[in-house]
């Protein structure tokens, strides 16, 4: 009798729709789920890596070699450890085009696995602020306003966005190669649910009880207020290329230093919608759901949760100048602590490192005197 398949269930996003949330608590709770016949695979930075900038790489050069590079890293993570089932969450697979969901599909299948297709999705009411705040944290110096019109428009600039964030289209490009029957869409709720979170809508796909699933550590990818985003890009116009092309050099000089280490530490109201867009974005949404509804996709919770509430707030586009400079004064004195902080860190460091060798040359001393004496007598 033939062994069934071992499953594989890739979640490819989309972005914004709570996938750090999940992969960290997917993550902490790594061993337990263990226990119950589900592994993670792809799960490293290393890993990401490897799947992944193969995979963008050949998106933009076309080089098959590219292609089979990462979807090859994706089969090695995924037959590391043998599992009846196996959750790969990455994010970016939802933007990618036809070639490449039917090279990655390909080449699991040939590797003995079967594939169920998982998109968690928000409404872009929720979805377009959050883009383009992180956008800006990638070195962009959009506008939040030329964003938002872009999308509405349909502009050559906002084709990466539709990529990533036009449901309809996605699960009909995913549905072309895997099949629709395998391919399931989760309504990400709103946060204050307290039935029916997105882990319990996630866990019940793949087969397992969400009470495994630990909250994470600490808070992730925590949203900018609409004048801490300005000021950054801002700040990404003033940089330029000064940074140069090294991919860390970006990531580190703002993202890590000045995004997380001092705008994080201060919450200010999360960016909501323009007025001025608030009807198109409704308009969008039911014509984005009534999508989903029209190709009988499997939809998890509740429908409503992809329109924008009839009530929900507002915002503006529109940021004063002594906005952003309250906020960069409140910056600048953060990072100055923050470098005091750093630098009395490293010291400290320094010195314990320097007691351990002075310690540890001691000993050395020591015994090798002491091998003297005895060599004497």
């Amino acid at each position: 009798m033939n062994q069934p398949r071992p499953q594989v269930y890739l979640h490819i996003g989309t972005r914004k729709s709570g996938t750090t949330y999940l992969q960290a608590s997917l993550l902490r709770s790594r061993k337990v789920i263990r226990e119950h016949g589900v592994r993670l695979a792809a799960t490293t930075r290393h890993q990401y890596g490897a799947v992944m900038k193969p995979l963008k790489r050949y998106r933009g050069q076309g080089d098959p070699a590219l292609g089979e590079q990462g979807a090859a890293a994706l089969v090695r993570a995924l037959r590391k450890r043998e599992a009846p089932r196996h959750i790969v969450s990455l994010e970016a697979l939802a933007e990618m085009p036809a070639h490449i969901i039917d090279l990655v599909v390909t080449r699991i299948e040939d590797a003995g696995f079967d594939v169920e297709v998982i998109l968690t999705a928000r409404h872009w009411g929720v979805v377009i602020p959050s883009e383009w705040q992180q956008c800006v944290k990638s070195r962009d110096t959009v506008t939040f306003d030329d964003f938002v019109a872009g999308i509405r428009d349909r502009t050559p600039a906002a084709a990466l966005f539709l990529a990533r964030q036009d449901l309809p289209a996605m699960v009909g490009r995913w549905a072309d190669r895997v099949g629709l029957d395998h391919v399931h869409v989760v309504a990400v709720p709103p946060p204050d649910r307290t039935e029916g979170s997105l882990n319990e809508l996630f866990c019940g796909l793949v087969g397992l009880d969400p009470a495994l699933l630990m909250e994470p550590s600490a808070t992730l990818n925590q949203s900018l207020s609409l004048e801490q985003a300005e000021m950054l890009r801002r700040v990404n116009i003033a940089l330029g290329d000064r940074l140069g092309e090294h991919p860390d050099a970006y990531k580190v000089g703002v993202r890590e230093w000045l995004a997380r280490g001092s705008l994080k530490q201060r919450r200010r109201t999360s960016i909501r919608l323009p007025e001025q867009y608030v009807d198109w974005c409704r308009n969008e949404a039911r014509a984005q759901l009534d999508g989903l509804l029209a190709l009988g996709v499997d939809l998890v919770g509740r429908p409503d949760d992809l329109l924008p509430a009839p009530d929900a707030p507002t915002g503006t586009s529109d940021v004063p100048d002594s906005a952003v400079s309250e906020v960069a004064v409140d910056t600048i004195a953060d990072l100055a602590v923050l470098h005091w902080a750093e630098l009395v860190e490293h010291r400290e460091e320094i010195a314990r490192l320097t007691a351990e060798r002075d310690e540890l040359r001691a000993a050395l001393e020591q015994g090798s005197g002491r091998r003297r004496w005895l060599g004497r007598g």
